[in-house]
């Protein structure tokens, strides 16, 4: 069984990044709604897998009964949401069957015994096609559909694809097999940092060597994603898990080996496309202004959504059917979620749910700081907090749901001393 166990784990944590899922299609204000949609990933097979595998009941826990009674409190406040009709329930149900996969995810993996280590290099393996991915997209200027890996084509010609106006061209940014870039240079900063981490707690010049290319490759991949927030929330985590390390000088020295070789990779590329550097932070470029426009928008709506359902919240997924009131049919554009996950948040489970929600925060926050590694669930957790500031998927959609669980049940495994696979 335990066999069985470390095999399928492993396979869901490859499984994961994919984006593969069958799903009956939704529409709002005439455009596709992604949340609306009903979805069932293909990794839902293998995380349904390692619960059962590694199934056993729970007695007398009272940390897992306060955890529960604040979940049942969301729950019960989306029911109560103040728009609950049939449109509104299906896309709750499918925000809430992914948030409850991925918490008996975490416990069959905590059953299982996974460390910290080897979660982290598994995320890290799991990220590389990907990469890859990402400069052939980058190189060719087109995402190629597959519906066997859940991606569809992406031309830079094409209205609504992301890219960068320079020289009069559109160029294409890195998609990876990601919905969006700035969804692939989320999963490409956590997994960068770790890879680094990896570097440092290497027994060997040739494991310090392998680390520190993979962490190269991702960091390269990172770039070309051209995501300005990502950008931040790497430089942060990086910086941090530093100063994490300077309580080990070996560890430091690796750590900043790694770093010293993912800059020499990922260099050439920043020089070659430093015009495409200079372009994203000249808010004065039409796609640049119109991205700023976008999330001042999106944030003043998020408050407008709070304020017509503060006691309760729209409900998780359901916000964008409260704003498509305001919107003809069909709109100009695809309506979207305010970009940032605290505000949407507030919206989606209103003054009750947050309360609950916080919670749950200071649940988490207390075992953590009890814990002898905090310093080390700080770095692994603050890029997420940036990130969360200028975006929503992390809260919104499935790919950022899983990266935001992947970090928490990181931050929670065991430690190991060894950084094997």
């Amino acid at each position: 069984m335990k066999f069985f166990s470390a095999v399928v784990w492993r396979l869901a944590m490859l499984a994961l990044p994919w984006q593969t899922r069958w799903f009956w299609d939704a529409n709002l204000a005439g455009w596709p709604w992604e949340q609306g949609r009903l979805s069932f990933y293909i990794s839902w097979f293998l995380i349904l897998a390692v619960v059962l595998l590694n199934w056993r009941p729970m007695k007398n826990c009272r940390s897992a009964k306060s955890y529960g009674w604040a979940v049942f409190i969301l729950i019960a406040g989306s029911l109560l949401a103040s728009d609950l009709i049939l449109q509104s329930a299906r896309p709750m149900m499918q925000w809430w069957a992914q948030v409850l996969i991925l918490i008996l995810f975490g416990l069959g993996l905590c059953r299982a015994q996974v460390s910290r280590q080897q979660m982290a290099a598994w995320f890290v393996i799991a990220l590389l096609p990907h990469a890859v991915l990402g400069f052939y997209q980058f190189a060719v200027q087109h995402v190629a559909a597959s519906s066997w890996l859940g991606m569809a084509s992406q031309l830079p010609a094409s209205l609504g694809v992301s890219v960068i106006e320079a020289g009069g061209e559109r160029i294409l940014r890195a998609y990876g097999g990601f919905p969006h870039p700035n969804v692939f240079a989320g999963w490409l900063v956590m997994g960068a940092i770790l890879s680094v981490w990896l570097a440092s707690l290497a027994r060997t010049k040739k494991r310090l060597a392998a680390w520190a290319v993979l962490s190269g490759a991702l960091f390269g991949a990172l770039f070309l994603t051209f995501s300005r927030s990502a950008w931040c929330a790497a430089l942060v985590g990086a910086v941090g898990l530093l100063v994490y390390l300077k309580q080990d000088k070996i560890q430091l020295r690796f750590g900043l080996a790694a770093l010293v070789i993912s800059m020499l990779i990922a260099l050439p590329l920043v020089i070659s496309n430093r015009a495409l550097v200079q372009t994203r932070f000249d808010l004065s470029r039409r796609l640049e202004a119109k991205s700023l426009e976008a999330r001042t928008t999106s944030w003043k709506q998020g408050m407008a959504l709070f304020g017509k359902h503060m006691i309760f919240g729209a409900g998780p997924n359901a916000e964008l059917l409260t704003l498509a009131k305001d919107y003809p049919s069909p709109a100009a554009a695809p309506l979207e979620p305010p970009h940032n996950v605290y505000l949407l948040a507030l919206a989606d489970v209103g003054a009750v749910g947050m309360v609950a929600l916080l919670y749950l925060i200071i649940l988490f926050a207390r075992s953590i700081w009890r814990s002898e590694q905090r310093s080390l669930a700080i770095v692994l957790i603050f890029p997420l907090l940036i990130l969360a500031v200028f975006d929503h998927y992390l809260w919104s959609q499935w790919a950022g749901q899983t990266l935001t669980a992947l970090t928490l049940i990181m931050v929670c495994a065991r430690p190991n001393q060894e950084a094997g696979a």
